[in-house]
């Protein structure tokens, strides 16, 4: 990340509508990384968490290839499994994002996670989108997830209220929210951090 940058996390749980946001944000210029599709790349046959995570859970291998709705299944529904998988890919993730950032000439650089702490953007302001339970729910059957799937993973995942409590900055995206200005607010105030007046 070129001197005068800023990076910061955006997040919130599963639902809320964080992928949308993080195209607004960068549309707006925002420099953005999925921690998602590097964590695709760390899983991918020859990538750095293949060999681990072929040992660990065998049965999830299919044709040379990690099938990563197997392996969801397994994980999203025993705490103690998620996090294992967590330990091995999140340091592989992390040392890869950090390497996108310092090759980023952007102002702003923001890392899309799914999960609220973790050695992926840690220390970073944190951007939380949030959105009631309800409309999570629906936006994810929506999408054709399975009802039972969809409580998993926000089982998986921390509360709303939790959430809220680790945010530095809060996007509301209920169905009448202005995510355009709210987007525009925050960008002004991680340049405030760039500027030394945050």
């Amino acid at each position: 990340m070129e001197q005068g940058s800023q990076g910061f996390v955006l997040s919130g749980g599963i639902g809320a509508g964080k992928s949308y946001v993080a195209a607004l944000f960068k549309a707006a210029g925002v420099d953005m990384i999925e921690a998602d599709a590097v964590g695709h790349q760390v899983l991918a046959s020859g990538g750095a968490c293949f060999d681990q995570v072929a040992e660990r859970w065998p049965i999830v291998v299919v044709d040379g290839e990690i099938d990563r709705t197997a392996l969801g299944a397994i994980v999203f529904q025993d705490h103690e499994q998620l996090r294992i998988l967590e330990s091995i890919t999140h340091p592989a993730i992390a040392a890869e994002i950090a390497r996108r950032i310092a090759m980023s000439r952007a102002r702003l650089v923001g890392i899309e996670r799914p999960f609220l702490t973790g050695v992926i953007g840690e220390g970073l302001p944190l951007i939380v989108v949030d959105s009631p339970t309800e409309l999570r729910t629906a936006r994810l059957l929506k999408r054709g997830m399975e009802a039972n799937d969809i409580v998993a993973r926000m089982a998986a995942q921390p509360s709303r209220a939790e959430w809220l409590a680790g945010a530095d900055f809060v996007i509301d995206n209920d169905c009448g929210a202005d995510l355009d200005r709210q987007v525009a607010r925050a960008i002004s105030w991680l340049e405030s951090f760039v500027t030394g007046t945050g």
